[in-house]
């Protein structure tokens, strides 16, 4: 087994569930400053009410504020790097189920292993351990928490250390490796709240009950329950997120037709809930020519991998960053059946994945 292999066996062993994310936390700190990383941790916890921030690091010898590195625009190749992998998993582990069988790491029974997004993880630290000193001085990284309940990590993230950096490489596509998703459809992001005048147990089996109806309304729609409250969200008790796939006025509009389709099939009063716009993405639109993509080309082919640009079907952390203005793709690193029982990584993807960050590094000056 292959040391990025070894590392993902580990870290699924591990609870990561949004804003639960402390232990897993503290390992990857201490293992990114044993690889000579700078590591601090953002204000996320706070703002989502979490256990952790998201991490931030970077190569220690380069000072511990990084001054000296400014951004420069995303067609200048060879500077300004920022790899990015989420802690958190959907669904809580169950490690005495997780095996690795025929060269595929994936559970036994209905368990979920958690390699959305472990695996991007291990393929991170994998090359962390590989390469230490060949670690080009403008590259950072950052693991972000909460992403799992609608990409709030990412949105915390400080703009202030995003500006360090001309581009990002998301490692958390459910596809081979080679695989580039250049496309994300617009989202918006809702609230919906039950009645404050109901009791615990009647808001929580209202909400039940409505992700349930919701979820089946549209296969544009895509619904998360919240058990605890989310403050900066303006949620004080359980909720529901509900990402609406669409540019914002439609988003708006298809929202507005299941309200109503939900209030009448449930018979609900319009105060037996309540509803906002959270936020928007407008997702990305990248023709896969651009030229701070050439060198990650470049990378993949050295590889023999075959180049593959997709549309992806949902957002990921690269439309929240390309909306910030820092331009980001998403790559496949081998994940397949993500957030169900058959949920599996292929390990020599992980292998395959490794080796292009290695080569990505060394084209643009480690």
């Amino acid at each position: 087994m292959n040391q990025t292999a070894k590392l993902l066996e580990e870290l699924v062993k591990i609870e990561s569930l949004p804003r639960q994310e402390r232990e897993l936390a503290d390992l990857l700190k201490a293992e990114l400053k044993s690889c000579g990383l700078e590591v601090q941790e953002d204000g996320a916890a706070a703002i989502l009410s979490g256990s952790s921030g998201n991490l931030l690091a970077w190569k220690a010898d380069e000072s511990r504020e990084m001054k000296g590195l400014k951004r420069t625009s995303a067609g200048e190749g060879g500077s300004g790097l920022l790899l990015v992998a989420h802690m958190d998993r959907q669904f809580p582990t169950a490690a005495e189920k997780i095996t690795i069988s025929q060269g595929y790491l994936e559970s036994r029974g209905d368990s979920v292993p958690g390699a959305d997004n472990l695996a991007g993880i291990s393929v991170i630290l994998g090359w962390l351990r590989s390469s230490r000193s060949r670690i080009p001085a403008d590259w950072g990284i950052t693991l972000t928490v909460a992403e799992e309940i609608g990409l709030l990590g990412a949105r915390c993230l400080p703009g202030e250390f995003l500006s360090r950096f001309s581009r990002a490489l998301i490692l958390d596509g459910e596809a081979p490796v080679g695989t580039i998703y250049t496309s994300e459809p617009p989202v918006s992001v809702f609230s919906l709240l039950p009645s404050e005048k109901m009791t615990e147990a009647e808001q929580k089996l209202l909400l039940q009950g409505l992700k349930s109806l919701i979820s089946s309304k549209s296969s544009a729609v895509k619904t998360i329950y919240l058990d605890s409250p989310l403050p900066a969200a303006g949620i004080t008790t359980s909720g529901l997120l509900v990402a609406v796939r669409g540019h914002r006025q439609m988003a708006v509009n298809i929202w507005n037709n299941i309200l109503q389709k939900v209030l009448q099939g449930r018979n609900l009063r319009a105060a037996d809930i309540s509803s906002r716009l959270l936020f928007s993405c407008p997702g990305t639109n990248f023709s896969g020519r651009e030229s701070w993509l050439s060198s990650l080309k470049q990378a993949l082919a050295e590889n023999s991998l075959e180049l593959k640009f997709l549309q992806s079907p949902g957002i990921s952390e690269a439309s929240v960053l390309t909306s910030r203005g820092l331009p980001a793709v998403n790559l496949g690193i081998g994940v397949e059946s993500a957030h169900t029982n058959r949920e599996r990584v292929k390990l020599t993807e992980l292998h395959k994945m490794m080796k292009v960050l290695e080569d990505l590094s060394n084209l643009t000056g480690g």
